[in-house]
């Protein structure tokens, strides 16, 4: 029942994290997440793994997400790559990002 109790603690307390965008990339595989974070929610989140494969040997190089923001009254938005300034836009706007760990918030 401890352990059950502190994996449920450890759990919630990762979704108060912030993914770390580091760079801006482009891929085209595309998996769908379902958002868990609270910067997610009411926007479409797309998780993609970016996988390299030489010599028979798989290696994960890096790890993305997307956000389509919606245009909802009131909300900060999404967080820009580049400069990380929050923006207000009418209609959907596409910001990747790099994830600089093997687990992403979303």
């Amino acid at each position: 029942m401890l352990l059950c109790s502190f994996l449920l603690f450890a759990s919630i307390s990762r979704l108060g994290e912030t993914l770390k965008c580091v760079q801006s990339t482009t891929y085209e595989d595309k998996m769908l997440e379902a958002p868990v974070a609270v910067e997610c929610q009411g926007k479409v989140c797309v998780k993609t793994m970016q996988l390299s494969t030489q010599q028979n040997n798989t290696k994960l190089l890096a790890i993305h997400r997307e956000c389509y923001e919606h245009d909802r009254f009131g909300e900060e938005g999404c967080t820009d790559t580049y400069n990380g300034t929050k923006t207000r836009r009418t209609g959907p706007r596409l910001i990747t990002c790099f994830c600089s760990e093997d687990w992403c918030n979303f």
